[in-house]
């Protein structure tokens, strides 16, 4: 049978996982609701504590190097939580409705080929870098990701920076040139921090070995284990310091490519070089989302008072990458929750909703001012400690929305369980509990 629709198909996207974070964070924050405890008190009776890790889930994913407690701390402290408990209860004298929620989020990036074997998934997680150092000294490189906004032009160019010791405006990375690029395995699941980022810096700590290697053997050392290269410099240990050689990257090239006889014996000319990296099965960042809002009891109308989030992401390549997918993820989280729906004539399957005057998405006038705290937790088995990031902005800021709204409308018995929280969902959940306690019909 082929059956005609208007209605679209539907699939993942950007953090699917999202709303599981928030069902997981609510019900925490319903038992405590029920037991009458502080809902912060029930997250840590069921958080898992340091001396836990590494701890085997259920799933037979193995959960190391997180950080839950140390977020969620960092996150509570700068709310002065108690003092916050204490405005709510005053402002809710006075009727207003204010409400605190928050969303511990473990993020799942990386997904190496052990991954998909266990998970009975065609594919591998593997990828794969090339660098050239030019005579010049400029240096190009390819890994294979397509970038589609994540940011990689600055993140991987660090990476290679970081693993030769060279600035990272001395870096052309070629992205999506299938010509020129590695057969890599493309982006998707976080993985262009730890698999991609991961392999370019690998691959750049083997160019660095051989540079150095050719710099040792031209100011005549035994080895190269003396030697060090900062920002395209070739420098000596002497002592407890370092003192700069005189040779810099531009040099030590133009040795490889025009003098070869001046290399150690049995290198080859030129600096061109290729790995292939096979990245852990799974990688886990870790944060904690917390929102304060006031709920408009007229209006249903929800009002972000304050948002915060502590994450810890390991090894950051670029501060400002990291915190612009923190940004966006968030807000993407904020709008979905709050405004958009796609919504259908139920007689004719018209979409209501085909354009932007009525599918509405949040603007810079609805997204609060976003506080961040970095932490820097390194993962153990993964290239320079890289974690991978992107998605959990979305599944945090889910939950910590819909779990602050409940908290604000917890004295009338109100749960929400479904998004977005437009102000008529609110106001119909908030007249509904208002004539349960009048015994008015609605």
């Amino acid at each position: 049978k082929v059956v005609l629709t208007n209605k679209v198909g539907n699939g993942p996207m950007r953090a699917p996982m999202s709303v599981t974070s928030w069902v997981m964070d609510g019900t925490l924050d319903a038992v405590a609701r029920e037991l009458g405890l502080d809902p912060m008190e029930v997250r840590r009776i069921n958080m898992l504590r340091p001396d836990e890790l590494p701890y085997t889930m259920a799933t037979g994913e193995v959960l190391a190097d997180v950080t839950p407690v140390a977020t969620m701390d960092a996150v509570l402290s700068a709310l002065d939580y108690p003092a916050l408990r204490r405005r709510q209860r005053q402002a809710r004298s006075q009727g207003r409705w204010l409400g605190i929620g928050l969303c511990n989020v473990v993020e799942s990036t990386t997904y190496g080929s052990k991954f998909y074997k266990s998970a009975g998934i065609a594919g591998s997680g593997h990828e794969a870098a090339w660098i050239r150092i030019e005579p010049s000294g400029w240096v190009n490189a390819a890994v294979g990701l397509g970038a589609t906004g994540q940011g990689y032009e600055t993140s991987l160019a660090n990476a290679v920076a970081e693993g030769l010791g060279i600035a990272p405006s001395k870096v052309r990375l070629h992205l999506g040139h299938t010509d020129i690029a590695p057969y890599g395995m493309g982006s998707r699941g976080a993985r262009g921090g730890t698999a991609g980022g991961g392999t370019l810096y690998l691959c750049a700590q083997q160019a660095r070995d051989a540079v150095l290697k050719i710099a040792a053997f031209t100011l005549g050392l035994a080895q190269a284990s003396m030697l060090r290269m900062v920002e395209g410099r070739v420098q000596q240990r002497e002592g407890q310091g370092w003192t700069d050689t005189r040779l810099a990257l531009e040099d030590i090239a133009r040795i490889a490519y025009l003098d070869p006889t001046a290399l150690p014996p049995g290198m080859n000319p030129g600096l061109e070089f290729h790995l292939t990296w096979e990245p852990p099965p799974m990688t886990y960042s870790n944060a904690c989302h917390a929102c304060v809002v006031e709920v408009d009891g007229a209006t249903g109308a929800v009002t972000i008072e304050r948002y915060l989030a502590a994450e810890d992401c390991g090894t950051v390549l670029s501060p400002v990458v990291v915190e612009g997918q923190q940004h966006g993820a968030i807000a993407m989280g904020l709008s979905g929750s709050l405004f958009e729906h796609v919504e259908y004539d139920q007689a004719t399957g018209q979409n209501l909703s085909g354009t932007l005057a009525d599918y509405l998405v949040a603007t810079s006038c609805e997204i609060p001012h976003i506080e961040l705290i970095a932490m820097h937790t390194p993962n153990s088995a993964t290239a320079a400690g890289i974690k991978g990031m992107a998605e959990g902005g979305v599944m945090g800021s889910i939950g910590a929305l819909t779990n602050a709204v409940n908290d604000a409308l917890a004295h009338l018995g109100v749960t929400v369980n479904r998004q977005p929280l437009t102000p008529v969902y609110l106001r119909h959940l908030i007249r509904q509990a208002e004539a349960q306690t009048t015994g008015v019909s609605q």
